[in-house]
Formats: structure tokens, C-alpha cells, sequence
């Protein structure tokens, strides 16, 4: 009914009003200008292709978006990989982790052992230290009871040991281990100013040949290292580094000729503190210089003072002190222990 009416001018007149302006497949139809149909034809097939068009740059769109978000899963894979990577590495170093630490905590107890062991000896060498000390004052004794022994006592013959069984006999060995041990009055003496202690003429006092001379001196002195600085020079100022500057003076006073008191002085925020070993005095003191300076100037016997700190050999230079550095010290420890014997 509506095509019938559509036939009508009037009523396409109409339409054609109504109808939008960019509708042209209507206006074809209520016009029908002559090919209308071919047109109408035309532009269904247009839109279809438009249509065909817009789905294809649809999927087109869709398909960069898929590739972008391929990319971007892509690129996540990547990091989750890496990251797993990491955590098995992680793994592996805690592996190799508790592993040295079972290594250290064994080291720990060698090196536990190691220094139990090391005490042992400490106290081993200390001890004979101490009886080669004693045995050195035994020698100094009999050498000064022979120096003091009458002419006579000289071509004694040679004791005997007891239980021989005759009487007279022993008499005899009483009578000579009596007459032997006997301590003889030193003979007065008129009192001789003694010479002023100085190194010898080319004898430098930054070189171990000092500390030789030292020990060829055939006098009484009193030698006090600046232990604490020494320790600079010969290693780091340790445990080890303190003991061992320790038995260094220690040999030197059972080394030496002449009788040495020998005092080592080190520096401790701790307070002040003095204990002997191996016939060696170690004082720790607040401040070791000045305690140095201060036992140099109450000693009435001649001082050999080792140091590198340039003001405290100034001050006990002032004081009559011979001064060494503290490198002639270590240079002579550093020695082949053969060379000081």
C-alpha cells in the first residue's frame, strides 16, 4: 500500500523532503530518476565494501593491539625468566654460603686450637727463657767468685762424686765444695768516675749495629723501648707485633755482655699496669712517652733508649740517654737469628 501511494508526485515530493540529506539510496528510490536501480546497486555494493572495509581495519586494529600485547607478555616472560634466574642463583650462593660458613666455623676452631697451642709454647719458651736467665746469673756468679778466688784455688784438682766409700776422701770433696763456694769479699776498690756512655765513632744509631754494640758493652745500663711505636715500624702494633718486640729485648738482655735491666713500654687508654716476663719489665702506661722521660730521669745508671718519635729523643737526649731509632731495633730482629748468636 505504501509503494502503491508512493507512486503519487505529491506524496514523493514529500518524502524527498523528509529524507536525509546524505541518504542517497532513499532519494534514488522515491525519485527513480531513469538508471536508478544500476545506482542503487552501486551503492549497496559500496556499502557493502565500505563495511568489508571498516571489519578488515578492525581486525587490522585488533591484530596490532594483539602484537603489542604479545610484545608486552613477551617482554614480562622475559623478566619472570630472569627473576626465576636470579632466584636459583640466590639459591645456589645460599648453597655455597652455608657451606663456607661450615668452612669458616671449622678454621675457627684450628685456628682456636692453633692458638691454644701457641700458648702452650708461649708459655714453654717463657719458662725456658727463665732458666736460661737463671743460668745466665749462675754463669755471672761463678764468673765473678773466680775473678775473687785466691791464686791457689786455680789448679785444684778435679772433684770427685761422693759415695766412694772413704772417709778421708770425702773429707777432702766437703773440705774443696766448701772452700769452692765460699763467697769471697770483693776487695776495696777507690771509686772511679765513670766514662760517659755514647755510641761509637761511625756507628749509627738508626742501624742494628747498634744494637750489636749494645750487646758487646761491658757495663751496667738500663734499656727502655718505646714498644708501642717500634711496633709501627716493625708490623701492625698487634698482639703478636707487642710479644714479639717483648722477646727481642728479652734476648738481647741474655745476649748482651754486660748486666741490662730492660723495661718496654707501651701506650693503653686503659690505664697503667706493669708485669715481668722473661726477666723484662712491660708497663702500660696512659701516656708511655712521658713515662719514659720520667724513669730516665730517676735511673742513676746509664740509659739506652729506643724510639722514633723525634721529641722524646730530644728529651731524653737532654737527660744523658743514648739514644736508638726504633728502625735499628727492628732491622736487627729482622735479622737470621743466626747472625745474633
Amino acid at each position: 500500500t505504501l509503494l502503491q501511494h508512493l507512486e503519487e508526485v505529491w506524496l514523493r515530493d514529500l518524502a524527498l523532503v523528509e529524507v536525509e540529506a546524505d541518504d542517497e539510496a532513499g532519494r534514488l528510490f522515491l525519485a527513480r530518476p531513469e538508471g536508478w536501480e544500476t545506482r542503487l546497486q552501486e551503492l549497496a555494493e559500496a556499502r557493502e565494501e565500505a563495511q568489508v572495509r571498516r571489519e578488515r581495519n578492525a581486525e587490522a586494529a585488533e591484530l596490532a593491539r594483539l602484537r603489542v600485547v604479545n610484545e608486552e607478555l613477551s617482554q614480562r616472560l622475559e623478566e619472570e625468566r630472569e627473576h626465576v634466574a636470579s632466584l636459583q642463583r640466590a639459591l645456589e650462593d645460599d648453597d655455597r654460603i652455608v657451606r663456607l660458613k661450615r668452612r669458616v666455623a671449622e678454621l675457627e676452631r684450628m685456628l682456636h686450637r692453633k692458638d691454644e697451642d701457641l700458648a702452650r709454647a708461649a708459655a714453654q719458651h717463657a719458662e725456658l727463657e727463665a732458666l736460661l736467665d737463671e743460668a745466665d746469673d749462675r754463669i755471672s756468679l761463678l764468673r765473678s767468685r773466680a775473678g775473687d778466688a785466691p791464686p791457689e784455688a786455680v789448679d785444684r784438682p778435679r772433684l770427685g762424686a761422693f759415695g766412694r766409700g772413704d772417709p778421708v776422701e770425702t773429707a777432702r770433696l766437703l773440705d774443696e765444695l766448701t772452700e769452692a763456694l765460699r763467697v769471697f769479699r770483693p776487695r776495696p776498690q777507690q771509686p772511679v768516675a765513670r766514662p760517659v756512655l755514647r755510641l761509637p765513632q761511625g756507628v749509627r744509631p738508626d742501624l742494628p749495629e747498634a744494637v750489636e754494640w749494645l750487646l758487646r758493652l761491658n757495663r751496667r745500663v738500663t734499656l727502655v723501648v718505646d714498644g708501642h711505636n717500634v711496633a709501627h715500624d716493625l708490623a701492625a702494633p698487634d698482639r703478636a707485633t707487642r710479644d714479639r718486640i717483648v722477646s727481642a729485648v728479652g734476648r738481647i738482655r741474655r745476649l748482651a755482655d754486660g748486666p741490662i735491666t730492660a723495661v718496654v713500654f707501651f701506650d693503653t687508654p686503659e690505664g697503667e699496669e706493669t708485669y715481668r716476663t722473661s726477666r723484662v719489665a712491660v708497663r702500660y702506661a696512659l701516656q708511655a712517652d712521658d713515662s719514659i722521660h720520667e724513669l730516665v730521669a730517676s735511673t742513676e745508671e746509664d740509659c739506652v733508649v729506643v724510639t722514633t718519635d723525634r721529641e722524646l729523643r730530644g728529651r731524653v737526649a737532654e737527660l744523658g740517654a743514648v739514644v736508638l731509632w726504633g728502625s735499628a731495633l727492628t732491622e736487627w730482629i729482622r735479622q737470621p737469628r743466626a747472625a745474633k748468636t
